[in-house]
């Protein structure tokens, strides 16, 4: 997810974040096939204020995005010993895309 959370308005930059953004979803689909939603982060879940992806981009005009835990909600952020290692798998698929779209 991206810029913005804080208003559901779109930032000047949305069609950049969106190419990132699904090609970072993708990416990260690819080891396990987990489902990632992508989008500015109030249009993919709600209002959120005071977050610092908001920040980064606001005021560093940073390429700033927040990755979820793989988690659907069963566990919440305490992941189990078996959910760690594709965690990071996907994370590191994720990393590597987001570096080559930079």
């Amino acid at each position: 997810m991206w810029p913005w959370g804080y208003t559901s308005a779109l930032q000047d930059d949305n069609d950049k974040f969106r190419r990132i953004g699904t090609a970072l979803a993708t990416s990260m689909n690819k080891p396990y096939g987990t489902r990632w939603t992508s989008g500015t982060m109030a249009n993919v879940q709600n209002i959120q204020s005071g977050n610092i992806t908001d920040w980064l981009y606001g005021t560093k005009q940073a390429l700033a995005y927040r990755i979820d835990l793989r988690d659907t909600g069963q566990y919440g952020f305490q992941l189990p010993a078996s959910q760690i290692k594709p965690s990071v798998d996907e994370a590191l698929q994720g990393a590597r895309t987001l570096i080559a779209n930079m």
